[in-house]
């Protein structure tokens, strides 16, 4: 049953039982977006995994910690990974670092899980009890922020598919997400939870690769956003999960924005090492024209 008008069906006395909860695929306990900083206990919060699959924080750290004890000492574990639960394909990940640190938290789901709660609280508090402007506010809970904020839109010259339902095309996009969505999703998402009530939906016009020429895979005809650290070469996400499965593959940004320093210094490098040339034949010109005074006296 998809959302053909979202606001509207939130907004009725309809009764929302037909939806399931947003579960786990390894613990099947239900996704959340509680989260206590410093308090070192791992979370339900959903992660994107190689295979853009969703694990929990906890099942992840959980398998960490196995796969860390059978394969001692820890470096082991970067050939070993995480698999996931639903295609199996692992994911590299460092039993050191927190896995926040490592993979990106899903914020689809997290607007799921908000919806999800806020659908519960309504059959529980009855028909009627969601109208007014406190959208999503339960019994006892001060009334949350109104919705993202959607920002006056130019029509572009491009349209792409809403990344959501597939079935809608779209002139926009979240800036939070970097995902086009059509108004409706954005609105489905969106409209619950403080977190992504901050994002914004934009032109896509707005964004300046759409009119740059984008590097495309030949094979899949998908944009190459990814980098294959073994085989330093760009790559898809369909790449990834075949010919590069056992390969590091890391976001093309991330490796753009890690490489960034080293090229700084070496760009400042060649600056210095262009200045001392510059002065080397300054001074060999000046050697060149003493040895002419001298000759011609």
């Amino acid at each position: 049953m998809p959302f053909e008008n979202v606001a509207n069906l939130l907004r009725s006395d309809q009764t929302l039982t037909w939806r399931p909860a947003p579960r786990c695929p390894r613990c099947h306990q239900m996704f959340s977006s509680a989260y206590v900083p410093r308090s070192g206990v791992p979370s339900r919060r959903a992660f994107i995994l190689r295979c853009d699959h969703l694990l929990c924080e906890k099942c992840i750290q959980e398998q960490l910690r196995a796969v860390n004890v059978a394969n001692a000492p820890p470096g082991n574990l970067k050939t070993t990974g995480i698999p996931c639960r639903v295609c199996n394909i692992r994911t590299l990940l460092d039993p050191v670092r927190p896995v926040r640190e490592q993979l990106q938290q899903s914020l689809h789901m997290m607007g799921l899980v908000y919806q999800w709660q806020h659908e519960q609280s309504r059959i529980k508090s009855g028909p009627g009890s969601s109208s007014g402007s406190s959208f999503g506010t339960a019994p006892g809970e001060e009334p949350r922020r109104q919705s993202a904020a959607v920002l006056p839109l130019d029509d572009p010259d491009e349209d792409r598919e809403c990344y959501e339902c597939n079935s809608s095309r779209t002139r926009h996009y979240c800036e939070g997400c970097d995902t086009p969505l059509c108004r409706d999703c954005f609105e489905k998402i969106h409209r619950v939870g403080k977190a992504l009530a901050r994002h914004k939906l934009r032109p896509l016009a707005a964004k300046r690769w759409l009119r740059e020429d984008v590097s495309v895979c030949d094979e899949h005809k998908l944009v190459t956003g990814l980098f294959c650290t073994s085989c330093e070469v760009r790559v898809c996400s369909a790449c990834r999960n075949e010919s590069h499965a056992l390969h590091f593959c890391a976001a093309l940004q991330d490796i753009n924005k890690e490489a960034q320093p080293r090229l700084e210094k070496m760009l400042q490098d060649l600056h210095k090492a262009v200045a001392m040339n510059e002065q080397g034949q300054k001074f060999t010109e000046h050697v060149l024209d003493q040895q002419r005074e001298f000759t011609d006296a």
